[in-house]
C-alpha cells in the first residue's frame, strides 16, 4: 500500500519533522491542532499541507499522532466519541 494522504495530529517538533518527510514523498498531509490559527499558520509553511478541524482529521484512513504523551488519552477519548457518531474508521499510529 502506498500512502498518498494522511492526517497528522500535532504540529510541534515531531509533527513538523514528520510533515517534512511526508511532503518530500508527495504525501498530502491534513494537519490538525485545536487552535485554528496555529494549524493554518503551520499549513502555510508547506505546499502539500491543508489545515483541518477535528472531524475532518478523523475522516482520513491514517491519522499519525505526533502529540505529547500526556495528551494522547484525552485525544483518543474525544476521537472515540466522534468516530461512534459519524461511523468512520481511521487507523491511528501513535508516534509519541
Amino acid at each position: 500500500m502506498i500512502l498518498t494522504t494522511c492526517g497528522v495530529a500535532g504540529i510541534g517538533h515531531l509533527g513538523e519533522a514528520l510533515t517534512k518527510q511526508l511532503e518530500s514523498k508527495n504525501v498530502n498531509v491534513f494537519a490538525y491542532h485545536p487552535d485554528s490559527n496555529r494549524r493554518s499558520e503551520f499549513a502555510g509553511r508547506f505546499d502539500k499541507v491543508e489545515p483541518v478541524d477535528f472531524t475532518e482529521l478523523l475522516k482520513h484512513k491514517v491519522v499519525l499522532l505526533a502529540l505529547p504523551s500526556e495528551v494522547i488519552r484525552s485525544f483518543l477519548k474525544e476521537a472515540q466519541k466522534e468516530i461512534a457518531s459519524n461511523d468512520i474508521t481511521p487507523n491511528f499510529v501513535n508516534l509519541s
